[in-house]
């Protein structure tokens, strides 16, 4: 029979061993991405490979993880270009509506400050 103490350290030592095995595959897993990335050259399967390993060895917040690696890596860049999209597109409205202020002149049309 064992003591609670010998118990104990034995539990710590498979718990170390499970740890390793754990710390093993994730590493592979990260190395075996970064092949991955290296061989496709792509960069939609560069980013699908940083939101999969994203969570690797990140436990309960592994879908934490995920969702902010596809926030940076996929949500963010969309919104900056999908903005500065709609600002061109304001900005030819304009220059399309405002007059010009000289009569004759046939091109787009020009923004003029008021002197006042």
């Amino acid at each position: 029979m064992k003591t609670f103490q010998q118990f104990c350290g034995d539990a710590y030592q498979l718990n170390e061993f499970i740890n390793l095995g754990k710390a093993a595959k994730a590493a592979g897993a990260v190395v075996g991405g970064e092949a991955i990335k290296s061989a496709a050259k792509n960069p939609i399967v560069s980013k699908a490979v940083n939101i999969g390993t994203s969570a690797i060895g990140m436990g309960r917040l592994g879908p934490a993880a995920i969702g902010a690696t596809v926030g940076s890596e996929i949500l963010a860049p969309a919104a900056i270009k999908f903005g500065q999209h709609r600002r061109a597109a304001a900005d030819r409205r304009l220059n399309q509506l405002v007059p010009s202020g000289r009569p004759g002149y046939a091109g787009p049309a020009q923004i003029i400050p008021s002197r006042k």
